[in-house]
């Protein structure tokens, strides 16, 4: 139900108060009416799906939010292919396999609860959490074309790159103690 022109924006797994749905919705109220807000996946606490239900309702974002709730793994590239930017605004995380899934299909990614290592093309922090914040810093990565390093995530966090780190690691135990 999207138009071509539109902004989609893309949040995806499980759908909790720490990863502050309800403030990415809220940014709606600040945003064009292109953008549009693409919800993926269960929510397991019901109070809070009413809570971002009520918020929808108030702000009449009925016709710009999409809740699509649970979908099974395989079909997740379907939304992939619909956003133009994917936002987790999460208060905590460790590294957040939406976002690099995300990264690895070229869509840029506005996140917050963690940091990588090194920088990566197309990857953006939120400076806070906050609905204006969120907002303002959306337009101004859609305002332009981003590129995203898709080959560098592809190549430092895919499961295969992670085995080489893990069989290193045995490695070295194996020469410098198991000898």
């Amino acid at each position: 139900g999207f138009d071509l022109y539109d902004k989609v924006v893309l949040n995806y797994g499980m759908m909790v108060e720490r990863k502050n749905v309800h403030v990415l919705v809220e940014s709606l109220a600040f945003l064009p009416l292109q953008y549009k807000l693409l919800l993926v996946g269960q929510w397991p606490n019901a109070e809070y799906e009413q809570k971002v239900d009520e918020i929808i309702r108030i702000k009449n974002l009925s016709h710009r939010v999409v809740k699509v709730g649970y979908t099974p793994y395989p079909q997740i590239p379907i939304a992939l292919q619909n956003a133009d930017v994917m936002v987790l605004p999460s208060s905590f995380e460790g590294l957040p396999k939406v976002v690099v899934e995300s990264l690895c299909v070229g869509i840029p990614s506005l996140v917050s609860g963690f940091r990588m290592q090194e920088d990566i093309k197309g990857l953006f922090y939120l400076s806070k959490i906050d609905s204006k914040v969120i907002a303002d810093t959306l337009i101004e990565i859609t305002s332009k074309n981003v590129e995203v390093d898709a080959k560098k995530i592809i190549h430092e966090y895919s499961w295969e790159s992670r085995v080489k780190q893990i069989e290193s690691i045995y490695d070295f135990a194996k020469k410098n103690y198991l000898a």
